[in-house]
């Protein structure tokens, strides 16, 4: 019965931890912030846009956080860029210049469904390419990192 119960445990714990965003800050512990966290002590930010990937060209409803938000939730200061890592270990960096001057955000819906990880969930970093039609080139396609499990800040 023990192990059972510590099976189960163990499952419940992967399944839980796979949903939350571990944020790393430099000369400090990583901050791990679970779903519940995130989409209820951030500002809730929606926008409408279509991607280059998947079979549906079809503009879709991105829900999530931006990442201005984000920095500003964790109080950092002289931030130069943001890398994001992605299940798979793939990685981009962003300025910060793109982040407060095009407000990408990170999702953690699609079309009001939460993102699973066949999907590209559980969060996506994203930008509003039919806001922001210049950010509709492979430049900024390969910063669009899915699948994210670390936010990594770096400082000037």
């Amino acid at each position: 019965m023990k192990r059972i119960l510590a099976a189960s445990l163990l499952f419940i714990s992967t399944f839980a931890s796979a949903y939350d965003l571990t944020v790393r800050l430099p000369d400090q512990a990583p901050v791990v912030l679970s779903m519940h966290q995130l989409k209820s002590e951030l500002p809730v930010v929606s926008f409408t846009t279509s991607t280059p990937w998947g079979n549906n060209p079809d503009a879709a409803v991105f829900t999530g956080f931006t990442m201005i938000d984000l920095l500003s939730y964790l109080k950092t200061k002289d931030v130069a860029s943001v890398s994001f890592i992605a299940l798979n270990d793939y990685s981009s960096t962003t300025s910060i210049d793109d982040l407060k001057r095009y407000t990408p955000i990170v999702a953690y819906a699609i079309n009001g469904e939460p993102m699973r990880v066949r999907d590209k969930g559980p969060f996506w970093f994203i930008y509003d390419m039919s806001t922001f039609p210049q950010t509709d080139t492979p430049e900024y396609h390969t910063q669009m990192v899915w699948q994210l499990k670390e936010i990594s800040i770096k400082y000037k």
